[in-house]
């Protein structure tokens, strides 16, 4: 098989090298005889340039169907800016594909544990992307909800703090050998908070005279009226989760009250 295309070729113009397009073409010529020698690429007589080796075992990696779960997690988190800027903009329409989003994000938050399982695959990332994934686009859509006056900066503090407060519980017990597991309401939390939204941004669509201002002759618009009920209940559901973490980790944390002695007396 002969390696190399161009072996045997002769510039027809000595001086052509010393010309800009010259010069682009030895720079090509000389990277595409690297990757032949160290691997990267194989060139095979009336076919194309293909890839191979670990550059193969790349893009396998990071585009396969077993990373699709770490693919889930990171696209929640570069779609969020999409996401505060589609709720800054406080239109009718613009709401609506605010909750198209959200609710793409909140299916892919839950699906992406139940493909992991399915193939069997776990990697750090993945747990690292998931853990903070659903916490980065709630966050997304609470702040600027509160900027244009829709929640009461009290909502979303609450709920921050509960995320910082379980973060912080998790850590603490990782560092002392403990997991702790997430709850049946710590579980719900997710869903009813992503209804809780999708909700308010709903009602927020009818009062600015969208869609549903006028579907099936405005009768949703007294059931729409009721959002601030359900983030309520949002609210309601963060604190009591939160209080399941902390019962969970009462024992380790009245444990760790009592100093230790970082050094052996003298």
């Amino acid at each position: 098989m002969r390696l190399c295309p161009f072996r045997g070729v002769r510039l027809p113009i000595a001086g052509f090298l010393l010309t800009a397009r010259g010069k682009i073409a030895m720079e090509l010529y000389h990277r595409a005889f690297f990757y032949l020698r160290a691997g990267y690429m194989r060139y095979n007589p009336g076919q194309t340039w293909r890839l191979t080796s670990c550059v193969d075992r790349g893009v396998s990696m990071l585009f396969g169907i077993r990373s699709l779960p770490n693919l889930l997690g990171l696209f929640r988190i570069v779609t969020t800016p999409l996401l505060v800027w589609l709720v800054l903009l406080a239109e009718p329409s613009a709401y609506l594909w605010a909750v198209a989003l959200l609710v793409i994000m909140a299916a892919s938050d839950i699906a992406d544990g139940k493909i992991a399982r399915y193939l069997h695959v776990v990697s750090p990332l993945g747990i690292f992307l998931d853990t903070i994934s659903d916490k980065i686009f709630v966050t997304g859509a609470l702040i600027p909800m509160v900027q244009i006056g829709m929640l009461s900066g009290w909502v979303v503090f609450v709920i921050i703090v509960r995320e910082f407060v379980v973060s912080g519980l998790r850590s603490f017990a990782a560092a002392e050998g403990v997991v702790i597991s997430a709850g049946k309401l710590g579980k719900q939390k997710l869903v009813v908070t992503v209804i809780a939204l999708v909700w308010a941004l709903l009602s927020a669509n009818a009062e600015a005279g969208g869609l549903f201002a006028t579907l099936f002759g405005g009768a949703l618009r007294p059931l729409l009226a009721l959002w601030p009920f359900v983030i309520a209940l949002a609210v309601t559901w963060t604190l009591v989760s939160g209080v399941e973490y902390l019962w969970h980790a009462w024992p380790l944390l009245r444990q760790g009250w009592t100093p230790r002695s970082t050094s052996k007396p003298s």
